[in-house]
């Protein structure tokens, strides 16, 4: 499968694994959108992908007001008409962020249906599979690990 001309969604874009996904991608796709909930941090992410030669749209996006969160996917099919992979990597430690990652895929599960293609992938860690952190993170990647 090709990635050239694609349109994509990184949440937790700020830093670690989302930062280093947006990185990449901004080689072989059209525009990657990227989330995070700090204006600073995302800022930083967004002007490295610029200056590797990428085209981003960065959306200020709190993962814990889920109203933002459908607020940037109507964003985004406004003003691309589409979107064709999510990379749900958002992570916090708010109990109520483990939610966020089924909102997202719910989101771009419409979006994509209609569209008859799409790809969604959901970041997680060993943590789902035992114990690291804290329990709440445990909970959180274990919810998130059958979405994938």
């Amino acid at each position: 499968m090709s990635l050239s001309g694609k349109v994509v969604l990184v949440t937790g874009a700020s830093r670690g694994i989302g930062k280093g996904v947006a990185l990449q991608l901004r080689r072989v796709v059209l525009i990657v959108y990227i989330t995070a909930a700090g204006p600073g941090c995302q800022q930083h992410t967004a002007d490295e992908v610029q200056r590797r030669g990428g085209q981003y749209i960065h959306v200020l996006c709190d993962p814990n007001r889920h109203e933002k969160n459908y607020a940037v996917f109507q964003q985004i099919v406004k003003e691309q008409g589409r979107l064709d992979i999510l990379v749900s990597n958002a992570y916090s430690g708010a109990p109520e962020l483990y939610g966020n990652h089924y909102i997202c895929a719910v989101k771009a599960a419409r979006i994509m249906t209609q569209q008859k293609t799409g790809l969604i992938i959901n970041v997680s860690s060993s943590g789902g599979g035992g114990y690291l952190f804290t329990p709440v993170y445990g909970i959180g990647k274990a919810a998130c690990d059958p979405l994938n």
